[in-house]
């Protein structure tokens, strides 16, 4: 079986900004949404697709006000769970482009 580890500094991002932001909506978060969200962000910094972790996580502030707007008008204030939070990210990216849970390219 393979283990996926995500360090601390996405993982906490994550687990500290994401439940927040969406608990405002009334929106609870899972734990396998909040993982698979943590372990996209980790894998920007693992390719090299961002020069830091500043930049990174400004970035990701930048994405989570687009992502509660969007999350609300998908789903209203259903739970996110891995799925709709996969679904969101694509969504997102179609519409905006945006990093860093979006395209590079």
């Amino acid at each position: 079986m393979q283990t996926i580890t995500i360090a601390n500094p996405y993982y906490s991002w994550v687990s500290e900004k994401v439940p927040a932001a969406f608990h405002k909506l009334g929106v609870e978060v899972t734990e396998p949404a909040l993982s698979i969200l943590a372990q996209m962000l980790q894998s920007q910094r693992q390719e090299g697709l961002v020069r830091d972790d500043a930049a990174l996580l400004e970035k990701a502030d930048q994405f989570l006000t687009i992502a509660t707007r969007t999350y609300a008008r998908m789903y209203g204030a259903e739970p996110m769970n891995i799925n709709r939070a996969l679904h969101l990210v694509v969504n997102i990216n179609r519409l905006y482009a945006v990093f860093p849970w979006g395209t590079t390219d």
